[in-house]
């Protein structure tokens, strides 16, 4: 029922944002009279998260902000100084890091954490999330910034069979592997589309079109989540690098005089502060 709740909101949430693209958009434009056709476009995108509990909803959305500070380094750094060197311009020089294998950590083609619990998914019989674990073991086991308690057994915080580690650009984050299974998979079987495709809403029958297809014209295995997530972030990256890009940085802090406590409350809450704006790389 779960997978279905969500299967329905995301489809009509790209039905809304589909009518509302269709109903904005300038009809019969003609370049040769109003020029070029240009767009403005804003995109904001939720921040990288660490809470008490991480699962598979954080690793997407801290990968996200891999590859969104991958494209600030681009942009921002490397190019603007290596500008600034080819014009003998004075500067400055910022030393900065480089997350590209953090990038490639969760990315990458058969080595990275989303080609493997892809692999994990697709097997035969019964998977369970341990087994996804020892398989990240097994082949990330000497990665600079991937640890678990396997690895290190020394590390108390780690739970055996449970948790594994991401060193990312933005600090430490321990993920639990429960659940990254099945979220992944996001099994939605056929005779919920076939369900829905007949359907006496129209809305909701031409949001699963797929619903017409008979068992035996359904072969194709979809798309896990994460390779879906990982496939709209490559495309969004190409496309904003391909735009002439503004990069804004908004940090929400709470302000100390809003806080009724002692001066330890305030020292512990400036303390979150700070660590709030090395997060959202505000400064280092």
């Amino acid at each position: 029922m779960l997978f279905s709740s969500q299967a329905i909101y995301e489809r009509l949430f790209g039905w809304i944002v589909t009518r509302i693209n269709d109903i904005i958009e300038v009809k019969n434009y003609d370049t040769t009279v109003r020029g070029k056709n240009t767009v403005i476009g804003v995109l904001d995108i939720y921040g990288f998260e660490i809470f008490d509990n991480n699962s598979f909803e954080q690793f997407c959305i801290n990968y996200c902000n891999e590859k969104l500070q991958q494209l600030f380094i681009q942009l921002v750094l490397k190019q603007e100084q290596e500008e600034y060197q080819r014009e003998g311009i004075p500067w400055e020089h910022i030393d900065y890091f480089n997350n590209q294998i953090i990038v490639d950590l969760v990315e990458q083609q058969h080595k990275g954490i989303i080609a493997i619990l892809d692999d994990a998914c697709m097997n035969v019989g019964k998977v369970t999330d341990e087994m996804f674990l020892e398989a990240l073991n097994s082949k990330l086991g000497k990665h600079g910034h991937f640890s678990s308690r396997k690895i290190c057994a020394s590390d108390k915080i780690l739970e055996f069979d449970r948790d594994f580690r991401i060193r990312h650009y933005a600090g430490d984050v321990v993920y639990s592997v429960i659940g990254f299974i099945d979220k992944n998979k996001d099994t939605l079987f056929q005779d919920f589309k076939r369900l829905l495709y007949n359907s006496s809403n129209p809305v909701l029958k031409n949001m699963w079109p797929e619903g017409k297809l008979s068992i035996s014209e359904v072969t194709k295995r979809p798309l896990t989540a994460a390779t879906l997530f990982k496939n709209s972030m490559i495309a969004l990256v190409d496309n904003l690098a391909s735009k002439v890009t503004f990069l804004l940085r908004i940090s929400i802090l709470w302000p100390l005089s809003m806080v009724v406590g002692s001066a330890c409350c305030h020292r512990f809450l400036l303390d979150i502060c700070c660590r709030k704006c090395m997060c959202d790389l505000l400064f280092r």
